[in-house]
């Protein structure tokens, strides 16, 4: 039995009615009411409860103030919820054979219309596969919805393949409308790409030693790494627009607290950054070209509450890609499949160019500059080795060298080194789990903090 709550049913009317105030002149077909009904249940029987909500929010009707004023006295024996699709059932059923209104004529002559047609159209469904909501034998009487809470028959959804997110990360799909990955370019990946993406990562380590004097030293670090994007543009559009936020976090303590010296605490060079922005990504060269070539442009704010500072930043990432050109141990923005799939690998380089405007100076590590501006490369290589013999499931080891020359600013140049290896699956529910050990050395992307740190955390990828 379909459970009932309000909240899941105030959300489905505010999505069916949305684009009109009323829904009293409109019909209700089966046509919109059976995928409502059968959404997520491909396969599945539903009973009458669910169809009868399904169709009252196509109706425009909240299903809680369909029933409310039979619900006002308690009915003994009875949980809330068997009460509710008690009240549902019967008030529907009364509608149908014209014993009962609700609200004005208008809206109850849709909800009977809506009934009939479903009765008509699950009678033509018997013994017809392909039939959207099949009814398992033709029931008796020209009344028969909503008019029993046993009835003899049953309701099966038609069978449907459930989707996955991994089959949703196939070549040829959009970019996903909500993800979440390591770092703001790889948003707009799909296919292959996309299962390999970095993934949001958290980190805690603890380490226990025993000094001289025979007392505990313990060091606790933890961290948070990661982006999550909501895509702006549509699904079909040629430039994929995210609004996203990039967290980064990296603190560790000591207890007991060490002496430090004046004027110094455990929590410098900790790192606890927001960044949030606009993100575009376009594919400069078009498909047709054996070489490929895609820009991402980031504009954002950064909020560095380590260092009490703020600044803008404008950021350009130039990608080149030859997909079906072999390097002989890997290829260039695509996977070289070694040993009939068994062993994968891939290459991948990207040019950047990054500008920053500080707005609150704090303690920010830019110093006395007001403005940043460097130019540089990244370069990376991958390996993977599937595992269960389903897509985006295997072990994943990476290694990844970013540099950039300061044009203005108070370094030379910026440098950092990621290690990665980790095992990566794909839950039913859909995100894809890490679990593995990493290591960074160098200036962190968000804080320009420096970091040397080796992991082992979790990470969640969708």
């Amino acid at each position: 039995m379909i459970r009932h709550t309000l909240l899941s049913s105030a959300a489905l009317l505010v999505l069916a009615a949305i684009a009109t105030p009323s829904r009293a002149a409109v019909s209700t077909p089966p046509s919109a009411i059976i995928p409502r009904a059968c959404d997520r249940l491909g396969g599945d029987d539903i009973d009458q409860v669910r169809l009868g909500q399904a169709l009252l929010i196509e109706a425009g009707v909240l299903p809680s103030e369909f029933v409310a004023d039979e619900l006002g006295a308690a009915t003994p024996g009875l949980s809330p919820n068997q009460a509710f699709e008690r009240a549902l059932i019967r008030k529907l059923g009364l509608i149908s054979i014209g014993q009962a209104t609700y609200r004005d004529s208008d809206r109850t002559m849709v909800i009977r219309n809506a009934i009939w047609a479903l009765e008509v159209s699950l009678r033509a469904s018997v013994g017809v596969e392909a039939a959207p909501l099949r009814l398992s034998a033709l029931p008796t009487g020209p009344r028969w919805l909503f008019q029993s809470e046993s009835p003899t028959w049953t309701m099966r959804c038609k069978d449907a393949p459930r989707v996955t997110i991994v089959e949703e990360l196939e070549e040829g799909n959009p970019p996903r409308a909500f993800a979440i990955r390591a770092k703001p370019e790889e948003l707009a990946l799909t296919g292959r790409d996309a299962r390999a993406a970095g993934a949001f990562s958290l980190g805690v380590e603890r380490t226990r030693t025993v000094l001289d004097d025979g007392t505990n030293k313990t060091v606790t670090a933890f961290s948070v790494n990661g982006t999550v994007g909501l895509r702006l543009s549509g699904p079909t559009a040629p430039t994929a627009t995210f609004a996203y936020a990039r967290y980064s976090l990296q603190r560790s303590r000591t207890t007991p607290a060490p002496v430090l010296a004046a004027g110094t605490s455990q929590g410098d060079g900790d790192t606890n950054a927001l960044e949030t922005g606009l993100l575009i990504d376009t594919e400069l060269l078009g498909n047709e070209s054996e070489f490929k070539l895609f820009a991402n442009t980031q504009v954002s704010i950064t909020f560095d509450f380590a260092n009490d500072s703020s600044r803008g930043r404008l950021r350009s990432v130039i990608r080149p890609a030859f997909p079906d050109r072999s390097l002989l141990i890997c290829r260039l923005g695509s996977y070289e499949i070694f040993r009939e799939g068994a062993v994968r690998t891939r290459c991948g380089l990207q040019v950047e160019v990054e500008a920053a405007r500080v707005f609150e100076q704090g303690r920010t590590p830019l110093g006395n500059y007001d403005d940043f501006l460097a130019i540089g490369a990244r370069g990376s290589f991958e390996l993977f080795v599937p595992t269960a013999g389903q897509p985006g499931v295997g072990l994943l080891a990476g290694v990844s060298y970013r540099r950039l020359e300061v044009l203005h600013g108070p370094f030379d140049r910026i440098s950092r080194v990621e290690a990665q290896f980790k095992h990566r699956f794909w839950t039913t529910a859909g995100p894809g789990i890490d679990l593995g050990i990493s290591y960074v050395r160098g200036r962190n992307e968000v804080s320009y903090e420096r970091e040397n740190v080796l992991r082992f955390g979790i990470g969640i990828v969708l």
